[in-house]
């Protein structure tokens, strides 16, 4: 998968972090069941249970990255002329704060302890970080600048 100003892998990560693989179509996890998207995972060394993973789509608009979907988000900057949607948390399973029933039986819960994550838009892709909680929001910004490539 491609996106014209979409490098790769960031040339930015948190220190600690280092790059362990990656994952493209559905295996990716980030938004969905598409199949044009892809993830790089890195790791810290003293943290293995919590990576931080980027995620990109090149079938964009519209998509809520797995985890945050229908939970409304904080506009927070990316670079000068790019913002992204910060979400304190993500759903997981059982019951807790904001909770739902979920088809099948069952309840998730919006969960703040284990990772938050940006999401943003470049060119009709979409792109996204989710972290540990202990990566600073600034650090997941620049994890996704460094991503995007200056326009021609």
């Amino acid at each position: 998968m491609e996106v014209s100003r979409i490098k790769p892998r960031p040339e930015d990560v948190p220190v600690g972090f280092e790059f362990r693989g990656e994952a493209t179509g559905q295996s990716s996890g980030g938004f969905g069941r598409g199949s044009n998207q892809r993830a790089v995972y890195y790791w810290s060394a003293r943290e293995h249970s919590k990576p931080i993973a980027i995620y990109v789509s090149e079938e964009g608009d519209g998509q809520s990255l797995a985890g945050t979907e229908g939970m409304s988000g904080t506009v927070v900057p990316v670079t000068d002329s790019l913002s992204g949607e910060y979400h304190d948390g993500m759903w997981i399973l059982g019951r807790g704060p904001h909770e739902r029933a979920i088809s099948g039986g069952g309840f998730v819960h919006w969960d703040a302890g284990l990772a938050h994550s940006i999401t943003s838009r470049v060119d009709g892709a979409v792109l996204a970080v989710r972290a540990p909680i202990v990566v600073s929001v600034a650090e997941m910004s620049a994890t996704l600048a460094s991503m995007i490539q200056a326009a021609p």
